[in-house]
């Protein structure tokens, strides 16, 4: 599993590509990428919770 800086700095980028096809009036690129990292995020902070209990 990747770590969540990783995760987010991915995310990031992808927010960024979004927001410069839409002010740019390009097609949108599919969120099925960013679906996939934030469920990604998702386990990896469950798990960094359940470490620390």
């Amino acid at each position: 599993m990747r770590d969540l800086e990783t995760i987010d700095s991915e995310l990031r980028l992808l927010a960024a590509v979004r927001r410069t096809a839409r002010e740019g009036g390009y097609p949108m690129p599919t969120i099925r990428v960013i679906d996939g990292l934030l469920d990604e995020r998702a386990v990896y902070v469950s798990g960094t919770r359940e470490q620390m209990r």
